[in-house]
């Protein structure tokens, strides 16, 4: 399968304390359709407004948005969405959230280390201390959003499209037409550990077989045995467990035309434009059909770098409860 990511949103602390809502969204297709699905899209795109030879969802009318979700409501793909309201955050929980992430790089570097890895955990963790508030908390919000993708797609296509599970490729949209950026390098090397760390919280949930699950391609692909670090941290006796670096090895910048970031940046405008209260509702009400229900958390999924009032009026709190109205399918 292949996984498209794409962002909108400023990911900045506005200047006057009002709500500024920044989003990452994750477009997961199966390899064996995706053709199909781009044939269809090639249909509407001619259509639809564009910005240098590409499609941008911040120029979609309700309409359009609307015509494009109800054509993917009728395949397989899956999409997952992480938001993060700025204006409810200040600069300075940002920046200490971020180096609180970074002194926990270097946390557990002692003596029995090889003295070149505590001098490249130790680069790595200086990078990411100097690594603007905004990109910071856009990391976040990718790392996140990556993490509950994958989830999802392995509950789902286990049942109906198991083979999808033996190659997993993600490509995001990238920042510069002409070079990699130091800060895609910076959390492209985070990616797999940071994931790691989230999965030990969060181990991926699983189906049995008798429950018309298949994980064989998967398991070929990204299983390995766990050993005694893993179990150290995992507080357990496993025999076996991914090999997260393995799954998010295949990972593609990609600065031109592409149809996949081309929906996923459609579908991740348009969610943010209806938190924001800039899209009217026929345009995004069924943009949660595609995207799965788990343990009964919200659709769009809401990170915080610090304590919020959960109770407090959120103008776009309408808009989160009646996406949770609707979800795809995680059971066959």
């Amino acid at each position: 399968m292949h996984v498209y990511l794409d962002e909108s949103g400023s990911f900045s602390v506005p200047a006057i304390q009002t709500s500024s809502m920044s989003v990452v969204g994750a477009l997961a297709v199966p390899d064996c359709i995706q053709r199909a699905i781009w044939k269809r899209y090639r249909r509407t795109r001619s259509g639809l407004p564009q910005d240098g030879g590409e499609v941008k969802g911040r120029l979609l009318s309700e309409s359009q948005v609307a015509g494009l979700v109800s054509m993917l409501i009728k395949t397989p793909v899956l999409y997952t969405v992480t938001a993060i309201d700025l204006g409810m955050h200040s600069l300075e929980a940002i920046i200490q959230h971020r180096d609180s992430q970074a002194e926990r790089l270097t946390a557990h570097l002692g003596p029995e280390h090889h003295p070149e890895l505590i001098a490249d955990v130790k680069a790595l963790a200086e990078r990411l201390k100097n690594t603007p508030p905004q990109l910071y908390a856009e990391s976040v919000l990718i790392y996140r959003t990556a993490w509950d993708a994958l989830q999802y797609s392995t509950l789902l296509y286990s049942q109906i499209m198991p083979q999808e599970l033996g190659s997993i490729r993600w490509t995001f949209d990238a920042k510069d037409s002409n070079r990699k950026t130091d800060w895609e390098n910076l959390w492209h090397e985070l990616i797999a550990p940071i994931a790691q760390s989230i999965g030990l919280k969060e181990p991926l949930i699983a189906l049995r077989e008798r429950e018309g699950a298949d994980y064989s391609f998967f398991d070929r692909a990204y299983k390995i045995e766990a050993g005694a670090w893993f179990n150290e941290l995992a507080g357990g006796e496993a025999e076996h467990c991914s090999n997260i670096g393995a799954i998010f090895r295949d990972f593609t910048f990609d600065p031109g035309m592409n149809y996949g970031l081309e929906i996923a940046d459609v579908l991740t405008n348009a969610v943010r434009r209806a938190l924001n209260g800039n899209l009217r509702e026929d345009g995004w009400q069924y943009i949660s059909k595609l995207i799965p229900k788990l343990r009964n958390k919200h659709r769009v999924r809401l990170i915080s770098f610090a304590d919020i009032d959960q109770a407090a009026n959120f103008p776009y709190a309408s808009v989160i409860r009646k996406l949770d109205r609707y979800s795809r399918p995680l059971l066959a």
